[in-house]
C-alpha cells in the first residue's frame, strides 16, 4: 500500500505540474496545489509511521517478555 501511495502521488504530481499555468493560476489551481501538498504530507507521514513501527518491531519483537 505504501509503494502504491508513493506511485500515485508521483503520477498525480507529474500530471499536475505538466498542466499548471506558471507562475500563477486561477482558484482551481491554487486549490489543487493545496491538495497536492496535503496528499504529500499524508504520504510522508504514512512512510515515517511505517518506518518507525518497523524499527520498533525489530527492537522489541512481539512476545518478548521484558
Amino acid at each position: 500500500m505504501k509503494i502504491g501511495m508513493v506511485a500515485v502521488f508521483a503520477i498525480l504530481a507529474a500530471i499536475h505540474l505538466s498542466m499548471r499555468e506558471y507562475p500563477f493560476g486561477g482558484t482551481t489551481q491554487t486549490v489543487l496545489d493545496i491538495l497536492m501538498i496535503v496528499f504529500a504530507a499524508i504520504v510522508v507521514g504514512t512512510l515515517i509511521t511505517s518506518l518507525t513501527a518497523k524499527k520498533q518491531n525489530e527492537a522489541d519483537p512481539p512476545g518478548d517478555p521484558r
